[in-house]
């Protein structure tokens, strides 16, 4: 679970985004990049700290650089081997 501490709110990540939409169901938040709803959420996010749950485990506080689409497909490099989000997490 991701946590954002913010002035507008304080909870769920997922939470946050659906109410600065304005809506109510996840599926609205399946954007297109570009589109004036990703734009609005990206506004709205970026530079916010949040901090990651992932079990009993909690991150440092992290900084929300930007969004982009389908997120868990974001490779990176770790420990020298490249990965992506969604493997990062399955560990």
């Amino acid at each position: 679970m991701i946590l954002i501490h913010c002035s507008f709110s304080a909870g769920a990540l997922i939470d946050v985004c659906l109410a600065v939409l304005g809506v109510r169901d996840v599926s609205g938040l399946n954007l297109t990049e570009g589109s004036a709803a990703f734009k609005k959420l990206e506004k709205f996010l970026t530079g916010v700290r949040v901090t990651i749950e992932n079990g009993n485990r909690r991150s440092r506080p992290k900084i929300i650089r930007g969004l982009c689409v389908r997120g868990g497909e974001f490779s990176f490099t770790k420990d020298g081997e490249p990965t992506n989000v969604a493997v990062s997490f399955e560990k």
